[in-house]
């Protein structure tokens, strides 16, 4: 994260979990994903996705960090789940996986429910992938409706730990 200018590691206590047999998919989301109206995709436009992700949050996602994410996506470590409306981006979410474990950085939409259903893909994709989790780091008003669960930080690294012992590919569905 970027914060007057200055990278850091921002690290909370607890950690906010979305595990994947306790993701909580509401149900008008489901019902709109069942209806077709969108596609969706992996590392498909990362860069859109987090220059999407910047533009409503300027302050945390600085130039700097756009380009070391953009190395990270490279090096197949930083990923985006793409949710398409036709030929237009209707929303995204980004992060980065280490071994078992996704780190989800940032989501936007363009078309409403576009970052929801992105992220709900997003789950779908790395539970059939075998991660074993997906870290939001805190939850906030928005993250909440997916029911995260509330992890304390020495439990959260134990998890970490276990999981980079762990190769998983991330493919999409």
């Amino acid at each position: 994260m970027a914060q007057d200018g200055e990278l850091g590691f921002y690290q909370c206590d607890p950690r906010s979990i979305y595990f994947f047999d306790q993701f909580h998919r509401p149900k008008r989301l489901k019902r709109t994903m069942r209806q077709g109206q969108f596609q969706f995709s992996v590392d498909q436009c990362f860069e859109e996705v987090i220059q999407g992700c910047r533009r409503d949050r300027p302050e945390w996602i600085s130039d700097e960090l756009v380009q070391i994410y953009l190395s990270l996506h490279e090096l197949g470590i930083a990923h985006s789940f793409e949710a398409w409306q036709g030929d237009e981006l209707a929303g995204g979410v980004y992060g980065m996986a280490f071994g078992a474990a996704f780190m989800a950085e940032s989501m936007f939409h363009n078309i409403t429910h576009g970052s929801n259903l992105a992220l709900m893909y997003g789950i779908d994709c790395l539970e059939s992938s075998g991660f074993h989790f997906c870290d939001i780091q805190y939850s906030n008003e928005h993250t909440e409706r997916f029911k995260p669960v509330q992890v304390p930080k020495a439990n959260f690294r134990k998890m970490l730990d276990e999981a980079m012992k762990i190769k998983v590919m991330l493919k999409a569905l």
